[in-house]
């Protein structure tokens, strides 16, 4: 068991150095940014609800709910921060 544990560990370290020196040229790089970003603030979750009234515009209560909590949590969170500073 512990050869597994070595040899997923070399494979680890292996594979980290080769995305470390490798793939980075500015437009992934400004996408991979973008992305992680995105998770910010809840953006990309507002994407996906708004995304899923406009396909199931029958069912926008049912997207629209967790957007509505998504954003009172959101705006909680800063005013918590606000408070706290």
């Amino acid at each position: 068991m512990a050869d597994l544990w070595w040899a997923l560990r070399a494979l680890d370290v292996r594979l980290l150095r080769l995305l470390r020196t490798r793939g980075h040229s500015a437009p992934i790089e400004t996408a991979v940014v973008r992305f992680a970003q995105s998770g910010e603030n809840g953006l990309i979750w507002h994407g996906i609800a708004a995304a899923g009234v406009g396909v199931h515009a029958s069912k926008r209560p049912g997207y629209a709910r967790p957007s509505d909590i998504l954003a009172g949590a959101l705006l909680g969170d800063a005013l918590a921060r606000l408070l706290t500073r």
